[in-house]
């Protein structure tokens, strides 16, 4: 995107942290600052009645997030002519513009994946009372429609709550479902991984006995293990396509509201995540602890963290300095035509400020709030401002406000952090608001015990009194066991200094932290280290209130302590987890842009290339030697990478069988020089490494800045285009990023898109093209090709859908839908026709390398009825040379079922005599190029003489395709073959055009051809 006259962009959203909410906002932070725009970041908490105008004068356009805001404010924003964008939710109501989330592709994906794995008995879990679940439920029940399956009432566990609990809810009544589902479709990520923690503490194995998907592609299921499967979103996308909706909007007030729709793919479950993990991660893992501690902010509110403004200001410099400006407001006024804004607490630059100077911040109408004139003075114009209303009982109270420069990209995640401890901050002083008038009269003790009594009881943590004249602290059992001290040590340990078995390195900040508290209010919450009675060093966190005489003064302090070591161990592990892939131990996708982003900032002017290298043919190995080779393979290439790249370039696995490597370089021909150069390190057969049958090549797509694109996405963008276009010209090879890719690019996106739809859309069909006997003139058989014919993209050609499905894996789903309606056709025509009709159907490598195909075939059969005899299966030359051991033994085993062999394209492939000896071909099919420039003097007549010598030796049928004039035709009965296809005789036609040209009406009888 391009420059714009946007300078502000406010971003309603109810929370602006942790799952869904905080991966979207990062992404619309992280292009807000590459377009130098304003982001006014304004968190409305759980309520959809959120109606106030806040920041709106200061704004030249609107983000929503879902439903953040009333119907009355979305159209105060539109009455007010600003650009406005809406994302997760179209408002129908209202005619604006929206980026939603393709649920109906995610949920088939994910369903026609289950499905191909043998699943017949689905639940879905989810609230059904969000629109957003319910699209998800719905597509879930078409599906179940389009495979078949009938519904029941225990189709769906509609929960409360789309958390952990709701999936922890949603396990026990599942485990009373007779009989139980075999695979479970969750709404989100959150319920997937409740669902699964309880599930296995009730001895349930993820995926053995139940599998279980998520939705959303979060970074809590990526780092929980094992890893979940998921529906994954773009986020990046989402947000990159909300800015386009804005700045054409505002550019074009005037043209048609669009509504964008943002792609979805499931993610199953990676292998190597799925064996067991050593007991002490597993039991972290099977409990979603890491997941639950790190969004914890976002359901509750610790007791550990009750810092006040102030303090949290001294605490910029952990946070990088994110805070420029910050204050906290409350609404004055007596009606809401006189509401104002009157700021109570300010500080710029880590400073407290005196309100008083600043006149404007005394009485600020809210769609004026925060002021300019303060956010600007600490902060230049294109920055980042957060807003977080604050409640009491239900109504606005005030609002607390921050406002920075642009985040580095570097920072994004620390950042994050921070928002969710404003987020806390927030519930603390609306919990202060209540109980400050009684903290002030000192009314408040009696009901302080009796709250540390209650935490003492329910947490693990101990009780601490501290008499602060006396300087000695009574520690409770709990609290002494903590540290390691035996009943008989307890009685000596007590009456020391708080001070004495504190670190020596943090006694400083906890006497600051304590003064703080006594002397200003500020409220106590700490870490530090303590060594414990072992000798061992553990970290611990500390809260306490003091306790107030009759005249204000501090006599003593009363407080919890918790042991918080694994708490750390287990973030520092979360955050290694979300930036690390498992399998190779590279850098995930998660931290790729913020490389890039890095080196484009460092030095500006230096060339950059971004190589995106695919290994070939990784899902055909994956499925023929399985998961664990797969996953040494990835290793494998991970380190020949490491050999082959120089220490200042930076290499991640990307996804799957993808890794990105950033280089830097002189020229194109550089980058080019070392893609090529990586390429053929990665090159090599794999028998002597892992004793396997497989050659591995790559294929690598290159992107330079600055010469194809100026930002991390971009250059991601393009890179991954030009993988595509080498992959698509003959692999093993790398392609240079060109500007005609992208219009490509685009029409296989929309292919790849629309295709995974269309079997549930209910958009394919099957043409059949006869076969004539040239003996007696009559039809004798047809090939069953498929046809598309799509709602959004119109009629699109076989020789496009069909390489892209191989590509993508659609092939096995299309195929069996094939086959599945070819059946029940031939099982009609059975059941009218006197003499039997041949049916053929072809099929590609990529289904015969699928390990259920075989059991799949036979369950068509059977739940058609069909006579198998009356069934031709196809596949071309190369299908069988790339695949012979394992084509031999499936083909065998078609065949002992009564169905027919062919062995399509003959000639034109390896034409190896071999595969008529070894594989049970029943008939050969001669390639049309054969025929094209056939006479008597010609190569080709001996040619095809040669193959219809042998195939007749051998017994095969030979059937000659392709064959479009008279001469043909009488030159193929000539040379004896025995069946003749082609536009001779017809055109692939739909069933009923078939039948009507060549069964009679009156008897059914075959029509003989003249």
């Amino acid at each position: 995107m391009g420059g714009s006259t946007i300078r502000s962009v406010a971003v309603f959203t109810q929370v602006a942290h942790g799952y869904y909410h905080g991966d979207l906002c990062r992404e619309l932070l992280t292009i807000a600052r590459e377009l130098n725009i304003r982001i006014q970041l304004i968190v409305t908490g759980a309520y959809s009645d959120f109606d106030n105008e806040l920041s709106l004068n200061h704004v030249d356009a609107v983000i929503v997030v879902r439903d953040a805001i009333s119907s009355r404010l979305l159209q105060t924003i539109q009455s007010r002519k600003l650009p406005l964008v809406c994302i997760g939710s179209d408002h129908a109501h209202h005619d604006v513009d929206s980026v939603l989330i393709d649920n109906e592709d995610g949920i088939t994906q994910a369903f026609t994946s289950l499905h191909e794995q043998g699943h017949r008995q689905f639940t879905f879990v989810g609230n059904l009372s969000t629109s957003d679940i319910k699209q998800r439920y719905d597509t879930f029940r078409h599906c179940q429609s389009a495979y078949g399956i009938e519904q029941q009432p225990s189709d769906a566990i509609d929960v409360g709550s789309i958390s952990f609990y709701g999936g922890e809810q949603a396990a026990n009544r599942l485990i009373q479902m007779n009989p139980m589902p075999t695979a479970v479709l969750c709404a989100n990520d959150l319920v997937a991984i409740g669902l699964i923690g309880q599930l296995k503490q009730l001895g349930w194995r993820i995926p053995q006995d139940i599998a279980v998907v998520g939705f959303d592609g979060s970074h809590i299921a990526a780092a929980h293990r094992p890893t979940i499967s998921t529906i994954n979103q773009d986020y990046f996308a989402t947000a990159d396509a909300a800015f386009e909706l804005l700045l054409a909007r505002h550019q074009l007030p005037q043209k048609p509201v669009e509504h964008r729709l943002i792609e979805t793919e499931f993610l199953a479950a990676q292998s190597s995540d799925l064996a067991e993990r050593p007991v002490a991660d597993e039991h972290i893992a099977s409990d979603g602890e890491l997941a639950i501690r790190s969004l914890q902010a976002y359901f509750s509110v610790h007791e550990s963290l009750r810092s006040s403004l102030a303090e949290f200001v001294s605490l910029n410099h952990q946070f990088g300095e994110f805070m420029r400006f910050a204050c906290l407001a409350e609404w004055s006024g007596t009606d809401e035509h006189n509401h104002y804004l009157k700021i109570i607490e300010m500080y710029g630059d880590f400073d407290a400020l005196d309100v008083e100077r600043y006149p404007g911040a005394c009485n600020c109408l809210p769609e004026n709030f925060p002021p300019h004139s303060l956010t600007d003075k600490f902060c230049q114009p294109a920055s980042q401002v957060l807003t977080v209303p604050i409640r009491l009982r239900g109504e606005l109270w005030g609002a607390l406000t921050f406002a920075a420069r642009f985040t580095p990209a570097n920072k994004l995640d620390l950042y994050h952090q921070f928002v969710e401890l404003v987020a806390q901050l927030s519930h603390r002083i609306e919990r202060d608001l209540l109980e400050q008038l009684a903290n002030r009269h000192g009314k408040i003790t009696d009901r302080l015990q009796r709250r540390l009594q209650s935490v003492a009881q329910t947490a693990t943590g101990g009780l601490w009194e501290w008499d602060l004249n006396e300087d000695t602290v009574q520690w409770n059992e709990r609290a002494l066991e903590l540290f390691g001290f035996n009943q008989a040590e307890q009685p000596v340990c007590q009456q020391q200094s708080f001070y004495h078995y504190m670190s020596e390195p943090d006694i400083a900040i906890v006497k600051r932290r304590v003064e703080a508290h006594v002397n200003h209010g500020m409220p106590f919450s700490v870490n530090f280290r303590i060594q414990c009675q072992d000798g061992s060093i553990r970290w611990f966190a500390a809260t306490g209130e003091a306790i107030v005489d009759a005249h204000g003064y501090a006599k003593r302090m009363l407080g919890t302590i918790k042991d918080v070591t694994d708490k750390r161990k287990n973030n520092q592990r979360f955050q290694m987890a979300a930036s690390y892939d498992a399998t190779t131990g590279l850098p995930n996708r998660s931290m790729i842009s913020d490389q890039i982003a890095q080196q484009l900032s460092a030095a500006p002017e230096q060339p950059v290339a971004v190589l995106q290298i695919g290994l070939d043919r990784f899902k055909h190995l994956n499925d023929r030697f399985g998961h664990e080779v797969g996953d040494k393979l990835l290793q494998h290439v991970a380190n020949l990478l490491k050999k082959g790249l120089r220490e200042s370039d930076f290499f991640a696995r990307f996804s799957g069988d993808e890794f990105i490597c950033l280089c830097l370089v002189d020229n194109q021909r550089q980058a080019v020089m070392m893609a090529n150069r990586l390429i053929n390190i990665i090159e090599q057969p794999l028998q002597a490494t892992f004793g396997v049958d497989f050659y591995v090549t790559a294929s690598a797509g290159i992107a330079l800045y600055p010469d194809h694109a100026d930002t991390p996405a971009n250059l991601l963008r393009n890179a991954d285009m030009a993988m595509q276009q080498a992959k698509k010209s003959g692999r093993n090879q790398s392609v240079l990023f060109k500007q005609s890719l992208r219009l490509e690019h685009n029409v296989r996106a929309r292919i790849d898109h629309e295709l995974r739809k269309a079997i549930v859309k209910n958009e394919l069909s099957l043409v059949f093209q006869p076969q004539i006997s040239t003996v007696y003139g009559e039809l004798v058989g047809v090939e069953a090709l498929l046809r598309w014919q799509s709602s959004e993209l119109g009629t699109v050609s076989p020789a496009e859908f069909i390489p892209m499905a191989e590509e993508n894996g659609q092939i096995v789903e299309l195929g069996l839908w094939v086959i599945k309606n070819a059946c029940l056709v031939l099982r009609q025509w059975q059941h009218n026709q006197r003499r039997p009709i041949n049916m053929s159907v072809n099929v590609s490598a990529g289904q015969l390398t699928d390990p259920n195909f075989l059991k799949n075939v036979t369950e068509i059969i059977n739940a058609t009825g069909v006579d198998p005899t009356g069934l031709t299966v196809e596949i071309t030359e190369s299908t069988a040379i790339s695949e012979m051991d394992n084509v031999r033994n499936l083909l065998e085993q078609l065949s002992g079922l009564g169905i027919r062999i062919a062995l399509d394209d003959f000639g034109t492939g390896f034409s190896s005599i071999s595969l008529l000896r070894q594989l049970p071909f029943d008939s050969i099919k001669i390639d049309r190029s054969f025929l094209s420039n056939l006479t008597r003097e010609s190569q080709d007549w001996y040619i095809v003489k040669a193959i219809q010598d042998l195939a007749s030796a051998l017994g095969h049928e030979v059937v000659a395709e392709g064959v479009e004039t008279n001469q043909q035709l009488s030159l193929t009965r000539e040379l004896q073959c025995d069946v003749v296809q082609g536009y001779v005789f017809s055109r692939p036609l739909p069933l009923n055009e078939l039948e009507a040209r060549y069964f009679l009406p009156q008897n059914r009888k075959i029509r003989r051809i003249s």
